[in-house]
């Protein structure tokens, strides 16, 4: 595999995010998770609100509306599911996601470069698993970095599910 391909397709991973679905007993359940924190909730008609401090109850939802800061409302069974963004856990996913795919690319690139010569005059000549130790540890802490940078900015999602999507006919 060419290691531009390579690169582009861990930084796309990278870059993805994680989203975890979540169960719940209870709306406070999810009023817990989502206090002080940005989401999105999604309707049933397929409409999208971004919004944090969420707070759900059998009759109605309230939040407040990231663009304008105004309190916003609508019915509780309006509402297909509900994603709480964590930039924390997003961070530290990021970060671990980076560091593997990193230190693994790196020691396929040490790897496959192959071993220096043993008659070269280098002054430093190196096998392939020097190499691939070498580049699996600058490659996973440059992965590691980057991986924090956008977990922490993409986030780790929490996502509950209030009403499954409705296909076909139904």
């Amino acid at each position: 595999m060419n290691p531009r391909y390579a690169i582009l397709m861990a930084a796309a991973i990278i870059t993805s995010g994680c989203t975890h679905l979540r169960t719940f007993k209870t709306y406070d359940d999810i009023n817990t998770v989502s206090k002080d924190r940005k989401g999105q909730v999604i309707l049933v008609d397929g409409r999208a609100y971004d919004g944090r401090d969420f707070h759900l109850a059998d009759d109605s939802t309230h939040w407040r509306d990231l663009n304008t800061n105004k309190a916003q409302s609508i019915s509780t069974s309006q509402i297909r599911e509900i994603s709480i963004k964590k930039s924390g856990r997003g961070a530290w996913e990021g970060f671990g996601l980076g560091l593997a795919s990193g230190a693994a690319l790196g020691a396929v690139i040490g790897l496959g470069s192959g071993s220096d010569p043993e008659d070269a005059s280098l002054v430093f000549g190196a096998s392939a698993g020097e190499k691939a130790l070498g580049y699996g540890i600058v490659f996973g802490a440059g992965g590691g970095l980057v991986g924090l940078a956008a977990g922490a900015s993409t986030g780790s999602k929490d996502k509950f599910v209030l009403q499954e999507k409705k296909t076909g006919s139904q």
